[in-house]
């Protein structure tokens, strides 16, 4: 184990060990230059100052002890461990002339890497006249889609109630249960182990230190979107199916991946796992990455929908919501073997659902939220995202440079909208 930097003596206090999903996405992050780091940009206009952005971040720092902690390895083990220490949190202050060229200010502050023994967010703060971004950078092991939304909407109000004056508390939030915890036994193999899937190759090999997240952002009506629930009312799916739909007949059909190939789903505790208590307001990761395989060979928009819930379903029931043993030394073996590889694992899909929050602030309005996963698969994986900001759905497709050409990712998203539209315009 001398090549996980074992360390013997804590720093803090020890809060408890990690789970599995958790140690997966710290030993990501530490071996492989970043996992699905979480980032968040909340777009503000009117007033904001950095020393009301300090001061609300020190308070969601009060708030959740997850906030409070690092990650440290002991013998063969990982651990929370709770520093105390606000001045390890990183807040950055930038003024821009304008937002007109976001995408090279976007990757100079979503590219860093947390340092997970130093703190496991951060916040940066970027200033034009009364429109302002705020970018919160989350490590993965502590926050998912439904717990980032907790942090926003506190970060927000605390910004508003110190800008107005008016006296701030909150209750403090102990320390979350692993999600390992509320999950049965495992027994066996994963429920599709035995299937082999066609590998997806790098079209170019990189250093790790090369490799970079990159982005293409696209959206969709509010019109068509409602054309497109009604039409999976209609027939009986999920949204979450559509997409799913429509991304791997966009792989297939843009030549990227050819069947039967692995399809990667985030499967949230709080959709899956029968808990003793509510989650909602804790912070937390999801149970796993369901790996579902689909070789669906014609392309048929809802017999690809309908086959993807019902293998999700299955390899969900069957395999994620169990309990699995954890072994550091197994991880970062898997994790190496990533870095020498030269073929994606797959690609994968998540929905984050409404990002808009729901409160209305007295000195800014939130203009805009979007949240990104900025490390995409410890840099081995494409994924698309969807989320929803007063009910227009974005679509955000990363991919990691230059693993994959973005000619060929342009493809991709193009394919990808082209058999949406295909599947809802008929019901116009």
């Amino acid at each position: 184990m001398t090549q996980l930097n074992k360390q013997e003596d804590f720093i803090g206090l020890t809060k408890r060990k990690l789970g599995h999903v958790e140690t997966v996405m710290a030993m990501s992050q530490k071996f492989a230059d970043g996992t699905t780091q979480g980032a968040l940009v909340i777009t503000v206009r009117g007033k904001v100052t950095y020393g009301a952005l300090i001061d609300a971040a020190n308070m969601v720092f009060r708030k959740y002890t997850l906030l409070r902690c690092m990650i440290e390895l002991h013998l063969d083990d990982l651990y929370f461990v709770e520093h105390n220490d606000f001045n390890r949190i990183i807040v950055n202050y930038k003024q821009v002339i304008s937002f007109e060229d976001w995408e090279n200010t976007e990757g100079e502050y979503l590219h860093d890497t947390i340092d997970q023994a130093r703190s496991l967010w951060q916040l940066s703060l970027l200033d034009n006249d009364d429109e302002h971004k705020i970018v919160l950078v989350l490590h993965h092991a502590i926050v998912d889609a439904d717990a980032a939304k907790e942090i926003v909407k506190d970060l927000l109000s605390f910004i508003d109630d110190i800008m107005c004056g008016t006296d701030v508390a909150c209750e403090p939030l102990g320390m979350p249960p692993a999600v390992d915890d509320f999950l049965s036994p495992y027994f066996g193999a994963a429920a599709e182990g035995t299937v082999k899937c066609n590998p997806i190759p790098y079209h170019v090999h990189s250093s790790m230190e090369s490799r970079r997240t990159r982005f293409q952002h696209d959206k969709l009506c509010i019109s068509d979107y409602s054309i497109l629930e009604n039409k999976c009312k209609k027939d009986h799916i999920s949204i979450d199916s559509a997409f799913s739909s429509a991304l791997y007949l966009a792989a297939v059909s843009s030549g990227l991946a050819h069947p039967p190939v692995s399809f990667r789903t985030a499967v949230s505790l709080r959709e899956y796992a029968s808990t003793k208590r509510p989650f909602m307001n804790e912070l937390g990761c999801y149970i796993a990455v369901a790996d579902t395989t689909l070789d669906v060979q014609n392309q048929d928009f809802l017999l690809t929908a309908n086959e993807y819930y019902k293998k999700l379903l299955t390899n969900t029931i069957s395999h994620c919501v169990k309990k699995k043993n954890i072994s550091t030394v197994d991880v970062y073996n898997n994790v190496e073997s990533m870095k020498v590889g030269g073929n994606f694992s797959g690609f994968a899909i998540t929905n984050t659902g409404e990002m808009n929050p729901s409160e209305e602030f007295e000195c800014f309005s939130v203009e805009d939220v979007y949240n990104i996963t900025n490390r995409v698969g410890g840099n081995h994986a494409f994924v698309l995202q969807v989320s929803t900001f007063k009910g227009e759905p974005r679509f955000i497709f990363s991919y990691v440079d230059p693993l994959l050409q973005k000619s060929k990712f342009d493809q991709l998203c193009k394919h990808f909208k082209r058999h949406l539209a295909s599947y809802y315009e008929d019901f116009l």
